[in-house]
């Protein structure tokens, strides 16, 4: 004890000095070195207001993401500063059932007749396991499904790349007729290419004289076939006798 003393320096053994004693029942079975531990104790920890701790007790609830076995243990450290005694499982477990975030559980705690903490824990164990499960199957459907669309995405990719190759490759088939090629269009007009070239800006026209598409006026054909047909008709006319 004269080592603490000396220890404390001179405040603190005035501060010693001024403490009060122990009750005869608080010292009965201490030793001196004990007292002087328990005087300084009471002086310098905190003291705990009973009535706050039961209001941050009481305002404890469930966060998200908490699970069961957590929400639990900091009830119980919550309550050991509370001053419940022999009410301390039943206050844990009307706590408990109030604070609990699980919609299904709190719909079993009101089914069940006064049940205990210990039964209260178990039902919430459960139904959380339970929703464990059920957002793990929803996850795996949502991975297959993305997965699966992620499949037809590429399937019509591919396509779509086969499908420009083979136009890239018939245009420049088409081209390359075109320039080995030296006739006339009769859509256009134009040398240098067949009617049937894909890039004929004919296929795109309207005619102003027959009023059909894909050929330009300029080489509309019924003024042709009307011409043909008028020198038919004089031919045969002068083939007739008088």
């Amino acid at each position: 004890m004269s080592l603490l003393l000396h220890c404390l320096g001179a405040e603190g053994q005035e501060v010693f000095e001024n403490l009060p004693e122990l009750s005869a029942e608080d010292a009965s079975e201490l030793n001196e070195f004990e007292i002087c531990i328990k005087k300084l104790d009471l002086h310098y920890l905190p003291k705990v207001s009973t009535v706050l701790e039961r209001y941050h007790f009481g305002k404890r609830v469930q966060h998200p993401g908490e699970s069961v076995e957590e929400y639990i243990m900091v009830l119980r450290k919550l309550a050991s500063s509370c001053s419940f005694g022999s009410n301390k499982e039943e206050r844990l477990r009307d706590q408990f059932m109030l604070g609990c975030s699980i919609e299904k559980a709190r719909e079993s705690f009101w089914n069940k007749d006064n049940p205990s903490l210990s039964e209260v824990i178990v039902i919430a164990k459960m139904h959380e396991h339970s929703s464990a499960c059920v957002e793990e199957i929803k996850r795996t459907n949502s991975t297959e499904r993305e997965y699966d669309v992620h499949l037809v995405s590429q399937r019509k990719n591919k396509e779509e790349r086969v499908n420009s190759q083979k136009m890239v490759k018939e245009n420049s088939k088409a081209n390359k007729e075109k320039d080995n090629f030296q006739g006339r269009c009769y859509r256009c007009g134009e040398f240098g290419h067949y009617a049937n070239f894909k890039g004929c800006v004919g296929w795109k026209a309207s005619c102003k004289k027959c009023g059909k598409k894909a050929h330009v006026t300029f080489c509309c054909r019924r003024a042709d076939i009307k011409k043909k047909k008028v020198q038919e008709i004089s031919l045969v006319d002068e083939d007739l006798p008088d």
